[in-house]
């Protein structure tokens, strides 16, 4: 009886561990599945405004909105961006941010501008 009472003991305690394992992967899978989708988004923004004269990427800057299919999936995400000048040449810098489980820094990414004078 005593050696029932110990496995099932100890068959109860590799359950919850299991479970809880179990559990905590899941959200891994969703805050990745949620950055994957955030990073796909700032690609395209970066890529779509970098091939835009700078006069029309300031314009475009003021009016920048999210897909509707990624604000189903990120909740309440907004993205910003500036257009950024110094002695490296004009990048445009995107952030994304959305409602997390956890804390954290928005989605940053950088795009180069082509000089109107520049080939591509």
């Amino acid at each position: 009886m005593i050696e029932l009472v110990v496995a099932a003991g100890l068959l109860l305690v590799a359950m919850s561990f299991v479970v809880q394992m179990t559990y905590r992967v899941d959200h891994l899978w969703t805050d990745a599945a949620e950055h994957r989708v955030a990073m796909h988004e700032l690609s395209n923004q970066v890529e779509r405004l970098s091939l835009l004269s700078v006069d029309e990427v300031s314009r475009q800057l003021e009016s920048l909105e999210i897909a509707a299919n990624v604000t189903t999936i990120l909740r309440d995400a907004a993205v910003s961006g500036e257009l950024v000048e110094d002695d490296f040449g004009k990048r445009l810098v995107l952030r994304l941010n959305w409602s997390r489980r956890h804390a954290g820094e928005p989605l940053q990414m950088v795009g180069w501008m082509m000089n109107s004078g520049d080939e591509r």
